[in-house]
């Protein structure tokens, strides 16, 4: 077993003599196994404890026995201790959750701290072969089904070909010692019940299909590269302005393959299946339509399926404009100006820049976000029209309305859509004296 997780090691780059390596090392049979497998490499890592204070005087038994083992190494040991239940009710986890989430928090944190460069895990083939089979069982595509990684980001796992059979034979074969983790033997948790059931009804059938259930992972996740790698050319067509996210439906619709591909690209933003069938289902027809994940909104456009991270802080929001002001950065950037005017004046005719009669305005001003009953009178009409009539005719997205101020006058009348439009009643006319300008700053 040394000389296979030694090519493991090397095959897979999980890392060299030169990093600085984090073991997490639980007690149990699995971590003690690979510290001495790592001992034998000559790799000297630090090690980490957790205590979940889960099994009480039990597990305080295993923080005993990890630190007469690091002792007995000649090695550095780090313990945290958890209030697991505690943190699993406070952020509404299972007690598996909030400890796998401590866990890997805090490995992050040390990491930081003490510049480890690996963390050294002890997952093995039949914890492999347990992910497999809950992602399997959840709905997952070829993401969940290629299960752990050998290496995914600081992480690694050395041991990750080895069954647990082997490992066992290594504990033996060398006179190791270790820790029984009596929660192991529970048939609560769905892992437990896939281990100490599903796993040895399949082994009864064929011992040998444990191992291709393993070299078909292999396969997954080779093939998921390489998946990986053909959608590199699809994100290529997005366009990114502006936080905007565009894409053209089409490259969705004349895909033999559009539902894939679309939920490929949405669960970036932290959508998932269900909500890419309903997207998939409206996309041709249902221009207007929206769908909101955690953080992000989809928009299907005319010709283009758009997504922006949701802005849930505009909506109340009041900013005053004072006279004296010549350049405001937030919520927009506007440079101001005031001159005198003449029939000579070249003027800017740009829709980011307004022009507005000084005279006719009762300060402070302010901008806030545009509302439904909003009314104005655009330049050259007579009378007025709701704002929400004049995004239809100027066919505005939903995203494009969201990012609309208005500036408003002292008296509560709109002076300007900025960037688009301002109101009749504020233009220049022969009987201006004093020009107000408003230019929009990207």
């Amino acid at each position: 077993m040394l000389a296979e997780v030694a090519k493991f090691i090397k095959s897979h780059k999980l890392f060299s003599n030169s990093d600085s390596l984090l073991l997490a090392i639980s007690g149990g049979i699995d971590s003690v196994v690979l510290l001495h497998v790592l001992l034998q490499l000559d790799f000297q890592p630090v090690l980490a404890h957790c205590n979940f204070s889960l099994r009480g005087p039990e597990s305080d038994g295993d923080e005993q026995f990890v630190q007469n083992l690091a002792e007995s190494s000649g090695l550095k040991l780090m313990v945290e201790r958890f209030d697991t239940k505690s943190y699993a009710a406070q952020k509404g986890l299972s007690t598996q959750m909030a400890a796998r989430e401590l866990r890997y928090t805090w490995f992050s944190r040390l990491s930081e701290e003490f510049g480890f460069t690996k963390v050294v895990l002890g997952h093995h083939r039949d914890d492999q072969l347990e992910t497999f089979f809950i992602n399997l069982f959840r709905g997952s595509g070829i993401t969940g089904l290629k299960a752990m990684l050998p290496s995914k980001g600081l992480l690694v796992r050395p041991l990750l070909e080895q069954g647990r059979d082997a490992i066992e034979v290594y504990a033996h074969e060398n006179a190791l010692a270790w820790r029984e983790d009596s929660s192991n033997q529970e048939t609560n948790y769905l892992r437990n019940k896939i281990r100490h059931g599903l796993l040895n009804e399949i082994a009864a059938i064929n011992p040998g299909y444990l191992s291709k259930i393993a070299e078909s992972i292999d396969m997954l996740q080779r093939e998921e590269r390489l998946y990986r790698h053909l959608l590199a050319d699809f994100y290529g067509n997005t366009k990114v302005e502006d936080n905007l996210h565009s894409v053209d439906k089409n490259m969705f619709l004349n895909h033999s393959e559009g539902l894939a591909l679309l939920f490929e690209y949405l669960k970036t933003f932290g959508f998932n299946y269900d909500q890419a069938v309903q997207v998939f289902n409206v996309l041709e027809a249902g221009s207007g339509k929206q769908f909101f994940s955690a953080s992000f909104q989809v928009l299907i456009d005319r010709n283009e399926l758009q997504i922006r991270k949701k802005d849930e802080s505009k909506t109340e929001q009041y900013f005053v404009l004072n006279a004296n002001e010549k350049e405001i950065f937030h919520p927009i950037h506007l440079k101001i100006a005031q001159f005198e005017w003449n029939a000579s004046s070249e003027l800017n005719k740009d829709p980011s820049c307004a022009l507005i009669d000084f005279d006719q305005l009762h300060f402070p001003l302010h901008l806030r976000p545009w509302k439904q009953g909003d009314r104005f009178r655009p330049i050259g009409m007579k009378g007025s029209k709701l704002v929400s009539d004049f995004f239809i005719d100027e066919q505005f997205s939903v995203f494009e309305k969201q990012k609309v101020w208005l500036l408003i006058n002292g008296n509560d009348e709109i002076i300007w859509l900025v960037g688009h439009r301002i109101d009749d009643r504020y233009k220049i006319t022969p009987e201006t004296r004093q020009i107000y300008q408003l230019e929009l700053l990207s």
